[in-house]
């Protein structure tokens, strides 16, 4: 039901792709550590470090930076200008966590590696498919 919901209210035609290359560094503040999780959910990152770290206290809790390199050249699409808040609200709201995971479910299905919003946050419903290498440490060290 929500899927249908989010496929009329976030159509996913007529956005620019945006190509991010093998090799590109990616960066993420959260929960991940990449000593002890695996990349098996989607995950919100950043291709520029100083952005990603604006996200560090952003209401999420941020024990760990992870520096992320990609495996492979992809598209995301760039969906700036978009409110993904406005359209959570009209869904229900509901946990971070929750809404990652039906919007994960929701571009997977429509097969898109991703999307960018809000500047330069990345979202990877499928980074397995992605990333090629990851490691994290304390973000208190930064």
């Amino acid at each position: 039901m929500k899927l249908q919901m989010l496929s009329q209210l976030l159509p996913l035609t007529g956005h620019e792709a945006v190509n991010i290359a093998q090799g590109k560094v990616l960066h993420h503040f959260g929960t991940f550590d990449a000593r002890q999780h695996r990349l098996d959910r989607p995950i919100w990152v950043s291709d520029e470090y100083e952005a990603a770290l604006g996200y560090r206290g952003f209401g999420v809790e941020a024990p760990y930076y992870t520096r992320l390199t990609t495996r492979r050249d992809f598209e995301i699409l760039d969906l700036n200008g978009i409110s993904l808040f406005e359209i959570w609200k009209k869904l229900g709201g509901g946990s971070h966590a929750e809404w990652n995971r039906l919007l994960g479910e929701y571009l997977s299905r429509q097969n898109v590696c991703g999307i960018v919003y809000a500047g330069r946050e990345i979202f990877l419903p499928s980074p397995l498919r992605e990333i090629d290498s990851a490691i994290s440490r304390s973000s208190k060290s930064l």
